[in-house]
Parts: structure tokens; C-alpha cells; sequence
């Protein structure tokens, strides 16, 4: 080998040897560059997003106000009354006997109003709370005749005419439903429909009329078993729901006799207010006392005296109100509901 040959292999090899190093030197800095320690406290925050996570399941337990069941633990469902209004016949009413006359009777409207300001103040005073059914009130007598569903349709017209209060009438006479066939409302799903039928909603109930903004619900297919239907739990939780979905309405409940069915009694558990329409003359006062002590004595009893013929105010003479005290210590207590005012 000539002394040039070898001065090139000395170089190729110091070139060899340089360039090793430097190649051993690169892979170093790579293991650094790809194992930085300062990218590890960065993890904490990325793992502390799913801490917010419980927070996100809070909208959940607004679900259950929405449910339609009327179940003893959902909650009540929304009601909205329907647009449309259904225009109602009032040779129909008049044939029904739930008007005096073609013409409204000024006698009869001036009663009305006096029977219906004890009603209101028991409804919307200040001890009455959101759902207790302050504003639930059930018409009954103690024997058929008395006219406790012509009382019951001008009791819901004269509320209706209050400028800040309006009427929901409720027809839960399901054996004899005057109100529904007066309405017209044979057709409709009503009541007893609703309480075997779970896919019915509240809403279905609902028809809205020309006669001062009043809210009907029909009875519903006649059943055997209205009884039990009416003593439901969920009986009880529609009327709390129109209770609430009303609360700037009187809900009123045209019931059968107490006297003659059970349906009425089951029904009273149910409601805020009781009224008694007692017919002048017929009702005996024993029958009087009977009734009152079927129901609950904590709860306002209010009586109505109709037919009276002892004040000149057409073919009706009148209708006259009485009040029982809520709470009623028996004996000599319960006369003063005959007394007219």
C-alpha cells in the first residue's frame, strides 16, 4: 500500500469513526425529546374533565315532570286547554233544564252571586295552599230531583263571569250524566274513559265552549264498575292535576245524590268544598243530617235551598244559600243549614 492509499484509509476511517458518534448522539437527544417529564403534569387536567361529568346528569330529575302517567309517585302532568272552542246549543240546555228560560233570569243570577263568594274565598284565601283542592267543589243532593246539575251548570256561569276567576265543570254524574247530554258531548272521551284508559291523556278530557270560556269534561261511557273507578288513585290524581293546572278556576263537579249511589261519597274524599242542594218543600232534614254526617267535617259544607216558592222570582222561586261550618259538633249545630239568607 503506497503511502497516498494510506493516508486515505486514515481518513475514511476518521470520517468512519466522526460520523458514528454523531449518528450515537442523535438517537439520544430523540429519547429525550420524546419522554419530556414536563408533559406529565400536564395529564391531570385532561383526567379532571370527566370530573364535571356529575354535574351534567342534573337536568335528569327534570324528566319525570313531564310524564303523562297519573301513578301515586310521577308527578302531575301539564294541562293545556284546547284552541278550539265548540260552540254549544242552548235550546239544549233549556230542554235539559239547566236554564230557567229563554232569557236569563235576574232573580236567579243575583242568588248565584251570593252563593258563589263564600265558594271563592274558601278557594283563594291565604290558608288555602296549591294542591289541597281548595278550588275543587262538588254539587250533590241527598235524593234525585232536588236540581243539583241546573245548579251546577249556573253556579260555572256565574264564576265564569268573574273578571279574574273562570269555571271548569266537570259532569262525574256517570250514571245519569245531564251535563254531557245537554253539551252535546256523548261522543267525547270523558271520565270514565280516561280512568280505564292510561293512554289517555288529560288533555283528551278538555272541550272549551262558547258559554263564557267554561271548560267541560264529559262522564264517559256508562260502566259497572264507576264506583271503584271514582275511588281510584287515579281519579284522585286527575283532580289534583286540575286542581293545579286550574288554579285560577273553580272546578266544579256535577256528582250523583249521596243518598242513592256511592259514587258521590268517594268522590268527597277527593274534593276541596262540598255543596248540598237541597230542594224546598222535598228534602227532609233527616235525609239533611245523613249526608252531612257522611262527610269529612273538616271540609266546608255549603247548602243551596232551590225551588224555593217563598220569594216571587219566576217558575224557579229562587235559590237560597246556607252554610255548614267546617267543623260541626252534631245535635242543634247542623239546623242552621236550612235557615235562608
Amino acid at each position: 500500500m503506497s503511502k497516498v492509499q494510506k493516508a486515505l484509509k486514515r481518513i475514511r476511517d476518521s470520517r468512519a469513526r466522526s460520523g458514528g458518534s454523531g449518528e450515537s448522539k442523535r438517537p439520544q437527544q430523540r429519547v429525550v425529546n420524546d419522554a419530556p417529564p414536563a408533559y406529565e403534569p400536564a395529564e391531570p387536567p385532561v383526567a379532571a374533565t370527566p370530573a364535571a361529568e356529575p354535574a351534567a346528569p342534573a337536568p335528569a330529575p327534570a324528566q319525570p315532570t313531564q310524564v303523562v302517567s297519573l301513578d301515586e309517585t310521577s308527578s302531575l302532568p301539564r294541562v293545556v286547554v284546547p284552541e278550539q272552542v265548540v260552540s254549544v246549543e242552548r235550546e239544549a240546555l233549556l230542554d235539559a233544564g239547566l236554564l230557567t228560560g229563554p232569557e236569563p233570569d235576574p232573580a236567579v243570577a243575583a242568588s248565584y252571586r251570593r252563593i258563589k263568594r263564600p265558594l271563592i274565598t274558601n278557594a283563594f284565601s291565604r290558608g288555602a295552599m296549591v294542591g289541597d283542592c281548595a278550588n275543587v267543589i262538588m254539587l250533590t243532593s241527598a235524593m234525585p230531583g232536588a236540581g243539583k246539575s241546573f245548579c251546577s251548570y249556573g253556579l260555572a256561569v256565574s264564576i265564569a263571569q268573574e273578571r279574574d276567576i273562570g269555571a271548569v265543570l266537570i259532569d262525574a254524574d256517570v250514571l245519569k250524566p245531564t251535563i254531557t247530554h245537554a253539551f252535546g258531548l256523548e261522543r267525547n272521551t270523558g271520565i270514565t274513559d280516561f280512568l280505564t284508559d292510561e293512554s289517555i291523556a288529560v288533555d283528551d278530557l278538555l272541550v272549551r265552549t262558547d258559554i263564557d270560556d267554561i271548560v267541560v269534561i264529559p262522564a264517559g261511557a256508562v260502566r259497572e264498575d264507576s264506583t271503584e273507578l271514582l275511588a281510584s288513585r287515579r281519579m284522585r290524581r286527575l283532580i289534583q292535576a286540575l286542581s293545579v293546572a286550574f288554579s285560577d278556576r273553580l272546578v266544579i263537579l256535577d256528582t250523583p245524590p249521596m243518598l242513592l249511589t256511592t259514587e258521590a261519597q268517594v268522590l268527597a274524599d277527593h274534593v276541596g268544598q262540598v255543596v248540598l242542594v237541597i230542594e224546598a218543600g222535598v228534602t227532609g232534614h233527616g235525609d239533611v243530617l245523613e249526608v252531612l254526617e257522611g262527610l269529612d267535617k273538616d271540609k266546608p259544607v255549603n247548602a243551596i235551598l232551590n225551588k224555593s216558592r217563598n220569594v216571587a222570582a219566576g217558575p224557579y222561586g229562587g235559590i237560597y244559600y246556607g252554610y255548614a261550618p267546617a267543623k260541626r259538633s252534631g245535635g242543634d249545630d247542623e239546623n242552621d243549614n236550612d235557615e235562608q239568607t
